[in-house]
C-alpha cells in the first residue's frame, strides 16, 4: 500500500458513513462506522469469505452481485442503490449504498459506502431501473416514502421547472404556492439568496448564480452548499434521458465538521512535528524519504526538494550511510525497532550526541509500508552524563585514598558503597561487596551482630550519629582498635535512604595513649617521690639550719661575751645571712611540694589589707634603704577587709616586693598599691623602675626554677621559685596574676581577686599615700 493509501485510510477511519472495500464479496478493509452500522464490535468478526453477501437479506444478494459486476466492468454509478441489511442480531436494516471501483494493493476492488436509507418494501434491480412493478401500484406510498427520507429530492423538467420535490426540498421555498406554478431552478436560487439562506452567494450573487446554473445543467455534477444555519449539503444532479434533471441533496454537516476536525487535527499534528526539537523523518518501503520536518532539514542542511525521494546514500558517505541503511532494513524487513545513540558532526557543522529511534510503519492490511523515526539531540544529557561520570570517578578516587573505611548500605542492609580501605580490611573485592549484606559476606560473632543491628536501629529511629569503639580481628589478619561512626543517609526529601559508616583505625593512637598513660603514671610517681623526698629533706635540713642560725645569732649579739677578734663578727653575720637564705629556699621548696601534692591548706582569715601592706613595706624598708630605693604605699580610703590566708597573702607581697627591690638599680622606685573595682573586686599592684624583663623571657620566669638570662639578674642569687609560687598562691585564692614588663623600663605585676573575697564594700573613693 502506498503512503497516499495510508493517508486515505486515516481520513475514512473517521467518516460517519460505513465504508468497506471488498473483492469477490470478501472484505479487505472496513472503517469503524461500517462495523458499528451492522451492530458488531470489531472488524475481526467479519471472517466469512462471502461476508458482504451474508450481511444482506437473501432477496437483495443478487442485486449486490449485479452491482459489483457492473462496477468492476468500469461503469459509473450516479445513483445510490437501496438494500435491506441484516445486523448481528439479524434485525433488518434499510441501507443506501454507492459503489466505486478502486485500486487496492495493486488489484481492482469495490469501494462501497453505506448509510441508513428509506424504509421500503423492495430494492431496485439496477442503478438505471425504475422501481419494481409492485412499487408502482401505489404512488402515494412512493411520495410518503420520499417525504420520510432525510435527503432533499427534486425533479426539474427539460425547461428547468420544478415538477416534483419532497418535503425536505420544499422547506427552501417559503411560499408553497410557487411549487405548483412551475418555478424555475434559477428562481429558487434567487429566492434563497434573497432570504439569506446561502451566505456564500452574498458577496457576488450574480456570479454565484451563473456558476451554480452551469453545474446544475451538466450531465451530472456534485456541489457543496453552505446554509445560513451553519449546515452543509452535498447536491448530486443527474440529467435523465428526456432532459429532466434529478436533484438529490444530502446533509453533510457532520461530515464537514468531521473534515474540519480532521483538518485541524492534521494542522496541529503538522505544526507539532514541524516545530518539534527532534528531527522527524518518514521513508517509504524502499527507504526513500517522503517527509522530513524543519529540524531534520536544518541539521542536514537540506531543503525538501533535495531530500524527498532520495535515500540516505545521497546525503552521506557510504561508510556513514551503511549503518543507517541497516537499521532501515531491520525495520522494513524484520519489523524491528531500534534505538541507537551516537556522536556525529552534522552537515550544519554542529557536533551532536543523538539518540536515533526508528520503527516500522504498518498499513491497514498489516503490511510494512515504510519506516519512520526521530533523532533527539542528547548533547546536554551526554555532557551531564560525562560530568556525572567524572564526579563519580573523583568521588571514588577520594574515597579510595582516604585512610579510613567508608561504606553506605541501603535500608535492606545491602552495600551501595565500599571504599578501598573497607575492602582491604575485609579482604574482599568491590564486585564481591556491592549489592550484598554483611550477613551474606561474613560470619560475625553473635554479640557483634547484635551490637551492629542495635546501633543501626538506633540510627534509623533517632536519625542521630552513633559511635562505638572496639578491638577487632579483621579479615586481613590484623588486630585493630577501630572507631565506628554510623549516621543516617538522607535523600533530597529528607527521608532516610540508607546508613553510612565511617571506620577509623585508632590502633596507633591507642598505643600512644597507653604509652603516654604509662609515662604519665611514671612521671607522677617520680614527682610524688620527689615531693616526698624534698619535704622529708626540707624537714631534715631545717633542724640543723635552725641551730646554725640560732648559734650564729648568739655569736653576733655577744650573748656570752666578746669573741676576741673583729673577723669573728663578720663570719657570724655571714653564717646568719647564708643560713636564713637557705632556710627561705627550703621553705619555698616545701611550699611547692605541698602545692603539687595537693596538701596545702588555706586559712580563711579576715585580713586588714592596709595593715598587711604597711607591715610588708616596713619589713622591706631596711633592704630598700640600703639599696637607695624609694619604697611607697598607695591605698584608697576605707579599704574593705579581705578574706584569705594572711600568711600566704604576706608571702605574696614579700615575694613581689623582694623581687622589685632586688632588680631595681640604686635611685629607683618601688610602689605597692591596692584598688577597688565597681563590682567589689580588689586588685593589688607592685610596680618598679627596675631593669625589666625581655618579652621573650616573661613566660619563662613564671615557671619554677626559671630566671631571665640577663647579666644584672645573674649577679643576684635566687632559685627562680618566687614568681611561680606567688602565681600559684594567687590562683589558689581564685585570683589572677598579670606581669607586664619592658626591658630597662621596669615591671608591673597586677593581682586581681574575685569580688567574693571582699568583705563589705568601699564607702567612697580617694587615696591615702604613705
Amino acid at each position: 500500500m502506498t503512503a497516499e493509501n495510508a493517508a486515505f485510510l486515516q481520513i475514512v477511519e473517521n467518516a460517519a458513513d460505513g465504508i468497506v472495500i471488498h473483492r469477490d464479496f470478501h472484505p479487505l478493509y472496513m472503517n469503524p462506522a461500517f462495523v458499528r452500522l451492522f451492530g458488531y464490535s470489531a472488524a475481526s468478526e467479519f471472517s466469512d469469505q462471502n461476508a458482504m453477501l451474508l450481511l444482506l437479506a437473501p432477496e437483495d444478494r443478487s442485486h449486490l452481485r449485479k452491482a459489483c459486476a457492473t462496477c468492476m466492468d468500469g461503469q459509473a454509478f450516479t445513483q445510490p442503490l437501496f438494500f435491506t441489511g441484516l445486523t448481528k442480531d439479524r434485525s433488518p436494516l434499510h441501507l443506501k449504498s454507492r459503489f466505486h471501483r478502486v485500486d487496492w494493493a495493486g488489484e481492482t476492488a469495490v469501494c462501497q459506502t453505506l448509510s441508513l436509507g428509506v424504509e421500503r418494501n423492495d430494492t431496485p434491480e439496477t442503478p438505471n431501473d425504475s422501481l419494481r412493478p409492485d412499487f408502482h401500484k401505489s404512488q402515494a406510498q412512493l411520495v410518503n416514502a420520499l417525504n420520510q427520507i432525510s435527503s432533499a429530492i427534486a425533479l426539474f423538467d427539460k425547461d428547468d421547472r420544478l415538477t416534483y420535490c419532497n418535503a425536505k426540498y420544499g422547506r427552501y421555498i417559503a411560499d408553497k404556492s410557487l411549487l405548483s406554478q412551475g418555478i424555475t431552478f434559477e428562481e429558487i436560487l434567487r429566492i434563497s439568496i434573497q432570504n439569506g439562506v446561502i451566505p456564500q452567494a452574498q458577496a457576488d450573487p450574480e456570479a454565484w448564480i451563473a456558476g451554480r446554473l452551469q453545474t446544475h445543467r451538466r450531465q451530472s455534477g456534485i456541489s457543496e452548499i453552505s446554509r445560513s444555519d451553519g449546515s452543509w449539503e452535498s447536491v448530486h444532479e443527474q440529467k435523465t434521458d428526456d432532459g429532466s434533471i434529478l436533484l438529490f441533496s444530502t446533509d453533510i454537516t457532520d461530515q464537514k465538521k468531521a473534515d474540519q476536525a480532521r483538518e485541524e487535527s492534521e494542522a496541529y499534528l503538522k505544526a507539532f512535528i514541524e516545530n518539534s526539537p527532534a528531527a522527524v523523518f518518514l521513508k517509504d518501503k524502499n527507504a526513500n524519504f517522503i517527509y522530513v520536518n524543519e529540524t531534520y532539514r536544518e541539521w542536514q542542511n537540506v531543503n525538501n526538494e533535495d531530500i524527498i525521494g532520495s535515500s540516505i546514500y545521497n546525503h552521506l558517505p557510504p561508510e556513514d550511510a551503511a549503518p543507517i541503511a541497516e537499521q532501515d532494513r531491520l525495520a522494513l524487513e524484520e519489523r524491528k525497532s531500534s534505538n541507537v545513540e551516537s556522536r556525529t558532526v552534522f552537515p550544519d557543522g554542529v557536533e551532536r550526541s543523538v539518540m536515533a529511534i526508528r520503527f516500522p510503519v504498518i498499513g491497514a492490511d498489516g503490511e510494512v509500508i515504510g519506516v519512520s523515526g526521530f533523532l533527539t539531540d542528547t548533547s546536554d544529557h551526554y555532557r551531564a552524563k560525562e560530568e556525572l561520570e567524572l564526579k563519580t570517578d573523583l568521588y571514588t578516587s577520594v574515597l579510595d585514598n582516604l585512610p579510613i573505611s567508608v561504606n553506605v548500605k541501603d535500608l535492606d542492609g545491602r552495600y551501595l558503597v565500599a571504599n578501598k580501605q573497607q575492602r582491604l580490611w575485609r579482604a574482599l573485592t568491590q564486585e564481591q561487596v556491592l549489592g550484598r549484606t554483611t550477613d551474606e559476606l561474613f560470619t560475625d560473632p553473635v554479640d557483634r551482630v547484635d551490637s551492629r543491628n542495635a546501633q543501626e536501629a538506633e540510627v534509623l529511629n533517632s536519625r542521630k550519629i552513633v559511635r562505638r569503639e572496639e578491638w577487632r580481628q579483621c579479615e586481613d589478619g590484623v588486630n585493630r582498635f577501630l572507631e565506628w561512626i554510623k549516621f543516617p543517609v538522607l535523600d533530597r526529601d529528607g527521608n532516610i535512604a540508607g546508613i553510612g559508616t565511617i571506620g577509623t583505625d585508632l590502633t596507633d593512637r591507642k598505643t600512644v595513649e597507653q604509652h603516654l598513660r604509662t609515662a604519665k603514671e611514671a612521671a607522677e610517681f617520680a614527682n610524688r617521690a620527689k615531693s616526698e623526698f624534698l619535704a622529708h629533706m626540707s624537714h631534715e635540713l631545717r633542724t640543723p639550719l635552725n641551730a646554725v642560725i640560732g648559734f650564729s645569732q648568739l655569736m653576733m649579739e655577744h650573748t656570752f661575751g666578746e669573741l676576741g677578734h673583729a673577723n669573728y663578727d663578720d663570719y657570724a653575720k655571714d653564717i646568719y645571712a647564708a643560713g636564713n637564705h637557705l632556710l627561705n629556699v627550703i621553705s619555698d621548696i616545701l611550699d611547692i611540694s605541698k602545692i603539687e601534692a595537693g596538701e596545702i591548706e588555706l586559712d580563711n582569715d579576715q585580713i586588714d589589707v592596709g595593715q598587711l601592706m604597711a607591715s610588708s613595706i616596713k619589713m622591706m624598708r631596711s633592704r630598700a634603704d640600703a639599696a637607695d630605693i624609694t619604697l611607697t604605699l598607695k591605698l584608697p580610703r576605707d579599704l574593705p577587709l579581705f578574706r584569705g590566708d594572711e600568711l600566704r597573702m604576706r608571702q605574696i607581697l614579700l615575694n613581689l616586693l623582694s623581687n622589685s627591690v632586688k632588680f631595681t638599680r640604686p635611685g629607683g622606685r618601688v610602689s605597692l598599691s591596692a584598688s577597688m573595682a565597681p563590682d567589689g573586686a580588689m586588685s593589688w599592684e607592685v610596680a618598679d623602675t627596675g631593669i625589666g624583663i625581655a618579652e621573650d623571657d616573661i613566660a619563662r620566669v613564671m615557671k619554677p626554677f626559671e630566671q631571665a638570662r640577663q647579666g644584672f639578674q645573674l649577679s643576684h642569687e635566687g632559685t627562680g621559685l618566687g614568681l611561680y609560687l606567688t602565681q600559684t598562691l594567687t590562683e589558689l585564692h581564685g585570683g589572677t596574676l598579670t606581669l607586664n614588663s619592658k626591658l630597662n623600663a621596669g615591671t608591673v605585676v597586677q593581682i586581681a581577686f574575685p569580688a567574693e573575697r571582699t568583705v563589705g564594700a568601699p564607702t567612697h573613693s580617694g587615696q591615702a599615700i604613705t
